[in-house]
């Protein structure tokens, strides 16, 4: 049943080593590059996070109050991490998983457990999710790479369909994988896959979470045309309670269960598909606005 609520940010960051960073700099850091400011952030990192503010999580009560004690927070968090890492800026995906932080941990936790979460290989298979957001996002055409491959395996009949209407994972998973699934689902969702990818790895989860859903939707997602099919397979974890899953303890069963076909051997073999492929013939990455 996953993490108990009470002790989910101390667990998280414990899984990600989120103190042991911290330590690593003076104990003011976190406070002082909230103050910090530089042409750049004016120029792009601030504005974009400002604009992006009441987009993300707009039906949780603790971030849809405009200015309020959730937009301040998030601000904080995602003002301090560009500051921090000034290279990687800021790119949007990011306020999802501060947010999905900040509901669970402290402003400085979130802070410091973001910077672990993306700069850090927290899990041996695993490269840093910073990768995710760098300049081409390497990382997240491999992940789409991946989950075709994998949906080959899972569901050969549906990776057919999706290929006859035209459908490649880039066209609809990129949030996904940003996000670690909290971009549409619910904060109780998210909150149960985050306790399994924190633990097992953000990619591996995130690929058995895909499989999950588009399994449990196969039967409709076969009957439909591209434009009726790519709005209904963005918006799957937006129903994950509501139509795909009977209760929250389904949906956990049916990630466990991917995990049959999401195995680390199967990545490794997928892997050097993605190496030897031509990457840059790779259809473009469509990342929804929220």
């Amino acid at each position: 049943r996953g993490v108990p609520s009470p002790v989910r940010g101390n667990v998280w960051t414990l899984l990600l080593s989120a103190s042991a960073v911290s330590e690593l700099y003076p104990p003011n850091t976190f406070a002082r590059l909230c103050l910090f400011d530089s042409a750049a952030d004016a120029n792009r990192n601030v504005d974009e996070i400002v604009r992006d503010l009441p987009r993300t999580f707009p039906k949780v009560e603790y971030f849809a109050r405009r200015n309020g004690p959730g937009q301040r927070a998030l601000f904080n968090v995602l003002k301090a991490f560009t500051s921090f890492d000034a290279k990687l800026g800021y790119v949007q995906g990011m306020g999802f998983i501060a947010g999905t932080l900040l509901l669970h941990m402290s402003e400085e936790s979130a802070f410091w457990s973001l910077v672990s979460m993306l700069n850090a290989c927290t899990h041996a298979h695993e490269p840093p999710m910073s990768q995710l957001f760098a300049e081409g996002m390497p990382l997240l055409r491999r992940r789409c790479f991946e989950l075709d491959r994998l949906l080959a395996i899972a569901a050969p009949r549906l990776k057919s369909h999706f290929a006859s209407e035209g459908l490649h994972p880039t066209m609809f998973a990129s949030h996904w994988y940003t996000t670690i699934h909290s971009c549409g689902a619910s904060p109780e969702a998210a909150a149960r896959v985050w306790d399994v990818a924190l633990a097992e790895g953000p990619g591996t989860t995130s690929h058995r979470v895909a499989i999950a859903m588009l399994l449990a939707d196969a039967d409709e997602l076969l009957l439909l045309p591209f434009d009726t099919l790519v709005p209904r397979v963005r918006s799957l974890p937006e129903v994950i309670e509501s139509r795909l899953f009977p209760s929250l303890d389904a949906f956990m069963h049916a990630v466990a269960k991917a995990a049959e076909v999401v195995t680390h051997q199967a990545l490794d073999r997928i892997a050097d598909e993605w190496v030897e492929s031509d990457r840059s013939s790779a259809a473009p990455l469509a990342i929804p606005r929220q």
